[in-house]
């Protein structure tokens, strides 16, 4: 039985507390019946015709019940096709939103690609050219001033940053520094004399 869009029924739950409620008023009825029909076989004065009322509210109240339980039996229906339609729709959303993750999760992991394969370039860099900073400065016979770390080894220095972020001890570093700004102080002097120069 379907049920019409402009029937508003109750729960199910509420159907089956109309039910219990309608079991307790028919088991009343029927102990009323068999006290009547008792008083009645007995010869009591008025008690064929209250047994007769009692009788005519039990069969009332069948009727009734069963009323109640083809609705209830409906409407347990309905509610559980909406409880699965709406279960699937959930799950349809969440399979969508995986689907979405995995595409920014390929994108997130070309990106990484990309920057491991920028950084295995540019290590090499970061050596080659210091060599080159320390041989101009053999060829132009300047000995940098103090002992600054930084000045070698910078390629190091950024492996160990990496290191430190996967092993999740950034904040125990001793040296916080970024790679850039290491190789600011070491080399800034450089720099510093070279705008003295353009300057003058």
């Amino acid at each position: 039985m379907k049920i019409s869009p402009e029937i508003n029924l109750p729960t199910s739950a509420d159907l089956r507390d109309k039910i219990a409620a309608l079991d307790v008023a028919l088991a009343d009825a029927e102990s009323d019946f068999d006290r009547y029909a008792a008083e009645a076989v007995a010869s009591v004065e008025g008690a064929g015709k209250r047994a007769a009322e009692a009788n005519a509210r039990i069969e009332r109240l069948n009727v009734e019940r069963r009323i109640l339980e083809r609705a209830c039996e409906t409407v347990a229906r309905t509610e559980a096709e909406a409880a699965a339609a709406a279960e699937a729709e959930e799950r349809a959303k969440a399979l969508e939103a995986a689907r979405q993750n995995v595409a920014k999760l390929l994108d997130r992991a070309q990106r990484v690609d990309d920057l491991i394969a920028t950084l295995k370039a540019l290590l090499p860099e970061l050596d080659a050219t210091e060599a080159a900073i320390w041989g101009g400065l053999r060829a132009a016979r300047v000995t940098p001033p103090g002992v600054i770390v930084g000045r070698r080894g910078l390629s190091g220095h950024a492996i160990d940053c990496i290191h430190a972020f996967a092993q999740g001890r950034e904040n125990f570093r001793h040296d916080k520094r970024s790679t850039a700004d290491m190789a600011a102080t070491a080399w800034g002097f450089l720099i510093n004399e070279n705008e003295k120069e353009t300057a003058a």
